[in-house]
């Protein structure tokens, strides 16, 4: 999958996260997972910038487990930092200070959907020997693939995008009808 498929497929992924925050009217909260999830998309491909295989150690179970811990603890400072410094008054009526651990348990999840959506965009390609992805790296070598598309296909990158972002608004909207 291109960019394009993997932000759709977070988005997919990550909409019933979106709905559950609306509904429970907490914006702040759908605002952060959003952000995640955006952010993480395509984070399993950096591995075509390092020196190691593409869709090798990045685009697995423990590459997915260790950034979201990372991104949930460097929240959880993050919050704790701003809350006692001087930018608390103004931080304070826009994120919620006094919950740390649900603004890092938030970050972190939504980092975990996000790569894994990655995987699972990865996994309905026709990638095949070092091009399939193997989620279970490295406690097991077995590899992951559907073999729906390629992962150039203009139909289903966008096709992916166009649900996601389809589900992500009526996740947004849909609580406010109700």
């Amino acid at each position: 999958m291109y960019r394009t498929g993997h932000l759709g497929a977070a988005l997919c992924c990550g909409a019933p996260g979106i709905l559950a925050f609306q509904a429970l009217t907490e914006p702040l909260l759908a605002g952060i997972w959003l952000g995640g999830l955006v952010a993480t998309a395509s984070l399993p491909d950096i591995d075509q910038r390092l020196p190691i295989p593409h869709r090798g150690p990045t685009h697995s179970l423990l590459f997915a487990v260790v950034v979201s811990s990372i991104v949930a603890g460097a929240t959880a400072v993050l919050v704790e930092t701003v809350a006692a410094s001087t930018l608390a008054t103004f931080f304070d009526g826009v994120l919620a200070l006094d919950r740390p651990l649900v603004l890092a348990g938030v970050a972190g999840a939504s980092a975990l959907v996000g790569i894994f959506s990655h995987l699972l965009a990865d996994a309905i390609t026709v990638g095949r020997g070092a091009f399939a992805i193997k989620p279970l790296w490295p406690v097991r070598a077995r590899t992951l693939r559907f073999g729906l598309t390629t992962a150039d296909s203009t139909g289903w990158n966008y096709g992916l995008f166009v649900v996601g972002t389809t589900a992500v608004v009526g996740a947004t909207v849909l609580p406010t009808l109700w």
